[in-house]
């Protein structure tokens, strides 16, 4: 007898309710659930706000029509916010329909970029960003396709907040550098070269790229301190190496250059140039045993160079060989009389 009672008082309470619904609230929900008409639905919630602009179930329903039905999810996000306004516990639910929103425009937003259409991939990130202005992932994708519009400014202030809120994200600070760089802001991109080395102390790109930029603000001192860096991070690396031994022998410093050249030589014992170029550095700093040595393999990988005998014939020469380089000058001889 109890139980009946309660369902009949459950009852009476739902008429009330209905009842107590507007009639354009009612028409609205009609329109939606027999007609599968979202206009419609929309033209009733409208007047209803119009009569009723308290009304928080009007705005909620308005958002769930524009998100699920229009697909304009800034309207959505729009009239939950109102809704929320209104009456602040309907946080949670409303938190639903914007992480909803946000996920929808971001999916928007890459398919756009991935198709390279950058007008609708820039507005809809900036719709995402401001429905979640926190979201990196929004921030991130907005700057992006700010790059790709020539909008560089925009681009390099929104990596630049993204950096300082992570003091270790290195694609922030990579995209940030390479940036600069493309600007020939040298030194804006060495500042955040160093940032990347200091994250990153074993990437031998970083202080490569920091002695390319001092290269570029024709700071020799300070390209060849980079270059020495990066060898010491990659110190098999022939191309290093290489830049470390001609700046020293461009600057006529033969020793140095010599220790660069054999190491290049250690690494690859036929390695044409860093030979040549030891034979020069040895001659020119009278280290003439070493450049005996050195020239004899010039001569064994390029047998058809003058040069590299006239290294030899000095250096014998030099040496008190003179019995020895009688063969090689023959041989010079021969090779000039051709």
């Amino acid at each position: 007898m109890k139980i009946k009672i309660l369902l009949i008082a459950l009852l009476l309470s739902l008429i009330v309710l209905l009842a107590c619904q507007s009639m354009y609230m009612r028409t609205a929900k009609l329109a939606i659930r027999d007609e599968n008409d979202p206009d419609k639905a929309i033209e009733y919630l409208q007047k209803e706000i119009n009569k009723n602009p308290t009304n928080v179930e009007a705005y909620l329903f308005m958002s769930k029509i524009y998100g699920q039905y229009k697909k304009d999810y800034i309207k959505s996000y729009n009239y939950a916010q109102k809704a929320l306004e209104l009456d602040p516990q309907k946080q949670d639910e409303i938190n639903k329909i914007n992480l909803t929103c946000w996920a929808e425009l971001y999916n928007q937003g890459l398919k756009y970029f991935n198709e390279k259409d950058f007008k609708n991939s820039l507005e809809s990130f900036k719709e995402s960003v401001k429905i979640c202005p926190d979201s990196l992932k929004s921030k991130i994708m907005l700057a992006n396709v700010y790059a790709k519009v020539d909008s560089s400014e925009k681009a390099i202030k929104i990596f630049t907040e993204i950096a300082e809120k992570l003091p270790n994200d290195v694609a922030s600070r990579k995209t940030l550098a390479n940036m600069y760089f493309s600007k020939k802001e040298y030194e804006n991109a060495i500042k955040y070269f160093e940032e990347l080395s200091e994250i990153e102390p074993q990437n031998v790109d970083w202080p490569y790229n920091i002695a390319v930029c001092y290269s570029n603000l024709n700071n020799p001192e300070k390209v060849l301190e980079y270059y020495k860096k990066a060898a010491e991070i990659k110190p098999n690396d022939i191309e290093l190496l290489y830049k470390i031994a001609d700046d020293y022998f461009n600057n006529q410093n033969y020793e140095e250059a010599s220790n660069y050249y054999l190491r290049i030589i250690e690494i690859n014992d036929k390695e044409l140039d860093a030979i040549k170029y030891i034979c020069y550095s040895f001659s020119n700093s009278r280290d003439y045993e070493n450049l005996v040595k050195y020239a004899k393999k010039w001569v064994d990988l390029e047998p058809e160079n003058k040069n590299c005998y006239r290294f030899v014939i000095l250096g014998l020469q030099q040496t008190g060989q003179d019995k020895e380089s009688q063969k090689y000058i023959q041989r010079l001889e021969e090779l000039e009389n051709k």
